[in-house]
């Protein structure tokens, strides 16, 4: 799992899951306490099928930590906190059968992002799961949803460097079709792109131009909207799901 910043929803998946822990990475904050309740929380509430005794020991285990801190979830799910640095992740070469991030790979810029994909092709098992979600929205929008959600994509390069040249709400601005072409380069085969719409807050896996509004108003076409197919004018966020391709028999 890879995130700007660790939250403990993964090690606590991971544990619940396989009934072992997890290795995170983090770029930007360290692990943080802040999280700890609504992770388990979230983690006991998202359905994961784990049954018969075994199942029930684990989320007895997980709801135990509901008022403990990170360090505890570390140690009590044996995951580990590890790294902090995008362009060479602590893992050896062919080493895990899943990377994961979820609102993390925006906040690259061009070349760091590149730099991750390369080093996650690196530590993946011939095919292993590559599964990024990638929120495509101005990030203004989860504090007022009545801004458009591609705003961001229409202002020219100076303002929006202006406004957003910082961690907090700096997005790369990347269509799909540039995401999956960079995915592609890493050497990445795709094994779906599944566009997430609005208003309907859902997954969609074809049309999302048929089923999602817009995500600015008609008028708006300047800026980098230019880019953008119809179809990636309805897409709020993607997740992308690639496999490292397996090695030819012999």
């Amino acid at each position: 799992m890879h995130e700007p910043g660790v939250v403990p929803f993964a090690p606590l998946a991971a544990y619940l899951l396989t009934g072992r822990g997890a290795l995170v990475s983090s770029t930007v904050d360290a692990p943080s306490d802040r999280y700890v309740a609504s992770a388990v929380r979230g983690v006991l509430g998202a359905g994961f099928a784990i049954e018969g005794a075994e199942g029930t020991r684990r989320r007895a285990k997980v709801a135990a930590l509901e008022r403990g801190r990170f360090a505890d979830i570390l140690r009590e799910t044996g995951s580990r906190s590890v790294g902090r640095e995008v362009g060479r992740l602590p893992f050896e070469n062919d080493a895990a059968d899943l990377c994961h991030s979820g609102g993390a790979l925006e906040h690259y810029g061009v070349h760091t992002l590149r730099e991750f994909l390369r080093e996650s092709f690196r530590i993946l098992r011939p095919g292993a799961i590559s599964s990024h979600v990638y929120d495509h929205r101005d990030h203004l929008r989860h504090v007022d949803p009545s801004w458009p959600f591609l705003a961001h994509m229409a202002l020219p390069d100076p303002l929006h460097d202006a406004l957003f040249g910082h961690p907090l709400l700096f997005h790369n601005r990347l269509a799909p079709r540039e995401v999956l072409a960079l995915f592609a380069e890493a050497g990445f085969e795709l094994v779906a792109a599944r566009r997430f719409v609005l208003p309907a807050k859902r997954y969609v896996d074809a049309d999302a131009a048929g089923q999602g509004e817009p995500g600015v108003p008609s008028w708006m076409r300047g800026g980098r909207l230019g880019r953008l197919t119809r179809e990636d004018r309805h897409t709020a966020a993607m997740h992308y799901l690639h496999r490292k391709p397996a090695l030819p028999c012999r």
